[in-house]
């Protein structure tokens, strides 16, 4: 009698792969053409952000344009992660944003709004 096959592992039960970037993709500017709170849709907003040059910086500049008004903060990255604080999502203090997408064209941030720390927040942004 022939030994039982071992069952196929579920979909799930494999560790995803990290994706990794090149932290020169980040550098640029990005026009926000979805945001989600909660799950919901928000009414898309006349905002970019433009990072500036990255290179083993803890404290690059960002600037936020939001309806023709500019306004330079700093941001600082770490593993998958954004830390900034953005007037986009009145954040209180500097906040974590993972990346969980990044390309030549579309960047998607993941992350909690403050000071709450309970409500999940989507950004989705095109390359300019």
């Amino acid at each position: 009698m022939a030994a039982p096959s071992p069952s196929p592992k579920a979909p799930n039960s494999e560790t995803p792969k990290q994706q990794t970037f090149e932290k020169s993709s980040l550098v640029g500017t990005w026009k926000l053409i979805s945001q989600k709170k909660a799950g919901v849709s928000q009414p898309v907003k006349n905002y970019t952000l433009t990072f500036e040059k990255n290179d083993n910086c803890d404290n690059c500049s960002l600037f936020e344009t939001f309806n023709g008004v500019k306004d330079r903060t700093t941001y600082t990255l770490l593993n998958k992660s954004i830390i900034m604080r953005l007037s986009l999502t009145d954040d209180t203090h500097d906040n974590e944003y993972r990346i969980v997408q990044i390309d030549k064209k579309r960047l998607v941030l993941t992350f909690v709004y403050l000071p709450d720390e309970t409500t999940a927040g989507e950004l989705i942004f095109e390359k300019k």
